[in-house]
């Protein structure tokens, strides 16, 4: 990925071309990356982390069931 910065005038022209990852954001966790994973947010470390699309499945298949009655 790379992300251009303009000088904000009207004949804008490249100043800087920058390569980034996830990690290289300071909200983004990346732990052992493995095919199928999302980022989720984690509101107590105020950052989103990759997690198991089956871990978000399965906590929306709980949400829907309702639990044990």
């Amino acid at each position: 990925m790379s992300l251009v910065i303009l000088n904000g005038s009207a004949t804008s022209s490249l100043v800087q071309n920058v390569d980034l990852t996830l990690t290289d954001l300071g909200d983004v966790t990346i732990s052992s990356a493995q095919n199928n994973q999302i980022l989720k947010f984690n509101s107590s470390s105020g950052k989103f982390e990759n997690v198991s699309v089956d871990t978000i499945v399965a906590a929306a298949l709980s949400v829907i069931d309702g639990g044990s009655y």
